[in-house]
């Protein structure tokens, strides 16, 4: 698939979309959703990987297709195109605690659309920060409404 979609059903729904570049066989039968990664510097790259949030997200992104094929396990495995032989980076799940990643989900974009103040991490590698549009998407999102 290009894309998995899942919807978080509530008050509002919510749509998550995305998905890992593939899903393999494991070698001991368990599935393995996989991301691959180019850095020009690996380890810098290594150093600002979100193995709370892309783990969890790309699982439930897969979950359907798992348990419409059987499986009770899925492992999810970041990759490195520059250092292939790195298995340090994944995460196993039971498919069958996907109404756990649906609510810790759920949870976290609530609280992101109830938060109307923005902040900038200012980190030296954020594009965002240093952007010569950061005020033009300042005033953007003042207009609409989102932030004060």
């Amino acid at each position: 698939k290009t894309f998995w979609s899942y919807v978080l059903q509530g008050e509002k729904s919510l749509k998550l979309w995305g998905g890992p570049d593939t899903i393999e066989q494991g070698v001991d039968g368990i599935p393995e959703v996989i991301d691959y990664k180019y850095y020009e510097d690996p380890e810098t790259g290594k150093g600002r990987m979100d193995m709370d949030l892309m783990p969890k997200l790309y699982i439930l992104l897969a979950s359907p297709d798992l348990i419409r094929l059987g499986f009770e396990k899925a492992i999810f495995k970041l990759k490195f195109w520059q250092d292939p032989e790195d298995e340090s980076f994944y995460e196993e799940f039971k498919i069958s605690n996907m109404p756990n990643l649906e609510a810790f989900f759920k949870d976290k974009i609530e609280r992101i659309l109830r938060t109307d103040e923005l902040s900038f991490c200012e980190k030296p590698f954020c594009k965002p920060c240093y952007s010569p549009k950061r005020e033009e998407w300042i005033k953007e999102l003042q207009t609409r409404g989102w932030i004060k």
